[in-house]
């Protein structure tokens, strides 16, 4: 319900009756006409709730009583006419009025027109007359009441919404069906320096917009071609991120704006997560040094079991696809435990690198190397020839070179064996043929290794 008891959307029967029990302020320096207005507003329903004779004392009554309407004459006393205290009643108040005067000459009635009275009676006024124009008035006074509240309840909405996105740490920018810049932030502004504030950017071009931001980032074409996409395909995309040539990284959303019409345009958003993507990278890297480290062999620097069985399953995976023959090589020290025994297990230790030194030089390729534990080598290769005899005989022959030439105090000798790999056969059905093939040479002390 209104103060004046009028409820919204009530129909003009419900109207015309709720209108009687309004509030009139009379506006009258003439005694006796102002005591006859009010007498008649009784007898027609409506409630006089004050008599001013001057402009002051009409403000001071309607700042007391908040009339709804105020029945106007337009010649009274004091400094201000009527037509001017009507104006300030209207916007101080909102009170609406209705002007009684004799005066119908036409430099006063546009005078007065300026000032949205409601109507305009001359005097003399009969009480049908008064009893029409109240209730016609009244119906547009609360018609132009329920405007003017939605009109501030969108008013406090809308700065409340502004505000809200000038304290965003988020850049807005909004764009209305035209393409045309609708709403912008000067976190925006100030993230991306496209501007000297936001309000620079209302009503410019949005491709305009876009075409300032690219010319920030790494590769302005493919900004452009992405922004253009979006457009196009009309989903809200989330998530994007953004390099920008000055080393800031920002992330962007997108979304159409959509009510039951139709497009009624984009909204974007753009936030600096240069230090999140740091910290990601960061967080990578040391995830990929831990994974390094977890399939590393601290001793050797090559690959331990856990590393050789990831890597291996990759390597066969690309040799089937590429129709490549794989063998594996498998290597053992002769006399390791003797070394450890006579020399201590420094000098072992040291064995264990030579032979992985001497392994890392003879494989630079993509074959797989690995020590599996103790003094077990092990030696994925893929080629096209399936011939992996001469590569053995490459480990021989460095072996031959490490022991004529180094000054150690043992002999660094190795068992190999090779085992070719077989349709779909496991890695472990693999490593358990080569460690057979290995333990067949050792026992036979031969120096020509053969495939198993």
């Amino acid at each position: 319900m209104l103060s004046n008891g009028i409820p919204e959307g009530a129909d003009s029967t419900a109207v015309a009756c709720a209108t009687a029990r309004c509030r009139v302020l009379i506006v009258e320096d003439e005694r006796i006409v102002a005591t006859d207005l009010q007498q008649t507003l009784r007898r027609i329903g409506y409630d006089p709730c004050a008599i001013a004779a001057s402009g002051l004392d009409a403000l001071e009554q309607a700042r007391a009583q908040r009339p709804d309407m105020a029945l106007m004459d337009i010649r009274i006393k004091g400094g201000m006419d009527g037509i001017e205290t009507a104006r300030l009643l209207r916007e101080q108040f909102g009170t609406g009025v209705i002007f009684l005067t004799a005066h119908a000459d036409d430099s006063t009635v546009e005078r007065a027109a300026r000032s949205e009275p409601y109507g305009y009676l001359l005097k003399p006024i009969t009480t049908a007359a008064l009893k029409s124009v109240l209730q016609v008035s009244m119906h547009r006074w609360g018609t132009d009441r329920r405007r003017r509240q939605r009109e501030r309840a969108l008013q406090s909405s809308h700065s409340y919404v502004s505000s809200a996105m000038q304290h965003l740490n988020t850049g807005i920018l909004g764009e209305d069906g035209h393409g045309r810049v609708s709403c912008a932030n000067d976190r925006l502004v100030a993230l991306l320096g496209i501007g000297a504030d936001s309000s620079a950017l209302d009503g410019c071009s949005a491709q305009h917009v876009a075409q300032q931001i690219s010319a920030l980032t790494d590769d302005p074409a493919q900004f452009l071609a992405r922004v253009a996409q979006l457009v196009r395909d009309g989903a809200a995309v989330s998530g994007e991120v953004i390099n920008l040539a000055c080393g800031l990284v920002v992330e962007r959303d997108f979304a159409p704006i959509v009510d039951e019409n139709g497009l009624k345009g984009h909204l974007w958003s753009y936030r600096d997560v240069t230090q999140r993507e740091h910290q990601r990278e960061l967080l990578e890297q040391r995830a990929s040094q831990y994974h390094d480290l977890s399939h590393c062999d601290e001793l050797t620097g090559l690959l331990n079991r856990r590393g050789f069985f990831a890597r291996a399953e990759r390597q066969l995976a690309t040799a089937r696809r590429d129709g490549l023959h794989a063998a594996l090589m498998y290597v053992d020290i002769n006399g390791l435990k003797q070394i450890n025994d006579n020399l201590g297990h420094d000098a072992g230790d040291q064995a264990l690198r030579e032979l992985a030194l001497i392994l890392k030089v003879v494989f630079r390729g993509p074959e797989v190397v690995a020590r599996l534990g103790g003094d077990e080598f092990v030696i994925l290769c893929c080629s096209r020839s399936g011939d992996p005899a001469a590569a053995a005989e490459r480990v021989r022959a460095r072996l031959r070179e490490f022991n004529s030439s180094a000054h150690q105090p043992y002999t660094l000798q190795a068992s190999v064996g090779i085992a070719m790999h077989c349709g779909e056969e496991s890695i472990d059905t693999l490593l358990r043929r080569g460690d057979e093939a290995m333990y067949g040479d050792k026992r036979v002390g031969k120096a020509d290794i053969r495939p198993a």
